[in-house]
């Protein structure tokens, strides 16, 4: 796609060749930083509840604490 669309607006600039080789480079270093924050790092924070299924978990209510007995000495 790039060969086609893209690097015939730049052949006949100096050092083509350069940008040619860089910017593939780059749009793929785009792709990988975007997949890392994007996808990888909220399932490693959150797990599959991400995805909004599954089994969701709520918090528990807390225990009442139970009244202390009377001692009579």
């Amino acid at each position: 796609w790039m060969a086609i669309h893209v690097l015939p607006f730049f052949r006949d600039w100096p050092h083509s060749t350069l940008i040619a080789n860089t910017l593939p480079f780059v749009a793929a270093l785009l792709v990988g930083i975007a997949a890392t924050y994007l996808i990888e790092r909220p399932f490693l924070d959150h797990g599959w509840a991400v995805l909004g299924f599954g089994n969701k978990r709520k918090a528990t209510a807390a225990v009442p604490p139970k009244a202390s007995a009377e001692v009579k000495t």
